[in-house]
């Protein structure tokens, strides 16, 4: 499945198959057009990244935190 952000492309065979995802070269082809709506969608996903981000300095090892979600 080809489009303008990139293709998946299937690995190996049988049960070790997995897709990984190839982007496409940069600057995307034709370039991004950002208008108001858009620019107000990444502000608000900007703020909702920082707010996590500072959530981090909450946790006392987060190497331990993360460690639960790899296993």
């Amino acid at each position: 499945m080809a489009n303008r952000a990139g293709e998946y492309k299937l690995n190996l065979s049988g049960v070790a198959e997995y897709k990984s995802f190839y982007p496409s070269p940069l600057p995307p082809q034709p370039p991004l057009v950002f208008d108001s709506d858009t620019v107000d969608i990444l502000i608000k996903a900007n703020k909702s990244i920082a707010i996590l981000n500072n959530m981090t300095n909450l946790i006392p090892d987060i190497n331990l935190f993360v460690s639960m979600y790899v296993r």
